[in-house]
């Protein structure tokens, strides 16, 4: 029994420890110390999704299933050039200037669209572990610094574990946050903003845990 228990350990650290273990990659442990922790008491007016929004409207679509899926072949040169601007905006944005819900907003918004941006840099793929950044060992592109935020630069592994996990401790960012897998949870066709946040994550949570991917009962 022991034997079959260790050996059946190893076997699931090979396969999933393995695969993702450029994703689980330690982040900068001081971001979360940074200005980044701190948030304006009130909203800051003229922070604009409005780009992401057309864009998640016009390249994903809902399937029977209810698995929501990126268009990518569908995607023109000048769309993909929006979403790159779009990033670039995200970007030039002073992120300790906003207030916690727009912060939070922000960063679910920038590493969701660098993500699909990064698969359409690639396409075609069949995996985004196929975009291997970051090194020989790389697997994906989480681990490389893609992303350059107030003079910083970040990968998405800043992002999702040095910064919004810690910063905002609000466990339902798991389904939030997209990796681009079709057992991931889903891209949300609407853009997080700070008016929709809680209504978003709410959403987003329990659809996923109510479908198959997210659990089956078997017996």
């Amino acid at each position: 029994m022991k034997t079959r228990l260790g050996h059946c350990l190893l076997v699931f650290f090979i396969l999933s420890g393995c695969t993702s273990i450029e994703r689980l990659a330690l982040p900068d442990a001081k971001l979360a110390d940074t200005a980044w922790a701190k948030a304006a008491e009130t909203p800051v007016a003229g922070i604009s999704h409005e780009v992401w929004q057309e864009w998640l409207t016009r390249y994903v679509k809902t399937d029977q299933a209810g698995v929501n899926l990126v268009l990518y072949r569908e995607v023109t040169e000048r769309d993909e050039a929006r979403l790159n601007q779009y990033i670039a905006y995200l970007e030039s944005v002073r992120v300790s200037a906003l207030s916690r819900d727009q912060q939070l907003a922000f960063w679910i918004n920038l590493y969701n669209a660098k993500t699909v941006a990064l698969v359409l840099e690639n396409w075609p793929i069949t995996s985004i572990r196929e975009v291997k950044l970051g090194g020989v060992f790389a697997v994906g592109p989480w681990g490389a610094p893609l992303l350059e935020v107030e003079g910083r630069m970040l990968s998405l592994n800043d992002v999702e574990h040095g910064i919004v996990r810690p910063v905002f401790e609000d466990n339902r960012i798991h389904y939030a946050l997209n990796c681009a897998a079709y057992s991931c949870p889903n891209l949300q066709r609407t853009a997080y903003t700070a008016a929709n946040l809680e209504m978003m994550l709410e959403m987003a949570a329990k659809a996923y845990v109510n479908d198959p991917r997210g659990v089956t009962i078997d017996g």
